[in-house]
């Protein structure tokens, strides 16, 4: 009976040995289609995040072109700002002549300095 039970331990060893590996092939397949889906999952996120990325860049750009755009605007208003007091003054200088040339035509039916033929 001991060489019967040592053959029979034996051959239970033998088939638990397939069955071993087999649970471990099994095992290391899931960890495959698991790392798989994982992959799969990170290109998206990567292709997401690209896009996004890419957005931002564009975005970035405008928003660069938009304050150089901005910049030239406002050189432009203070150099108009600047001038505005001088064309103030010509004008006001202007209108005084004016005024004064219509007053001479008002009392003298001309303005003086004018030659009459």
């Amino acid at each position: 009976m001991g060489a019967q039970a040592s053959q029979s331990s034996s051959c239970e060893l033998k088939n638990t040995k397939p069955l071993l590996q087999d649970s471990v092939i099994q095992g290391h397949g899931e960890d495959l289609l698991s790392a798989a889906n994982e992959i799969k999952l990170l290109r998206e996120e990567s292709g997401v995040l690209k896009e996004q990325r890419k957005f931002m860049e564009n975005e970035q750009r405008q928003v660069r072109q938009l304050q150089e755009e901005l910049k030239v605007k406002d050189e432009l208003l203070k150099r108009e700002t600047r001038k505005r007091p001088t064309c103030t003054k010509a004008d006001m200088g202007t209108l005084d002549l004016l005024i004064k040339a219509e007053e001479e035509i008002e009392n003298t039916g001309r303005p003086s300095g004018m030659v009459w033929r």
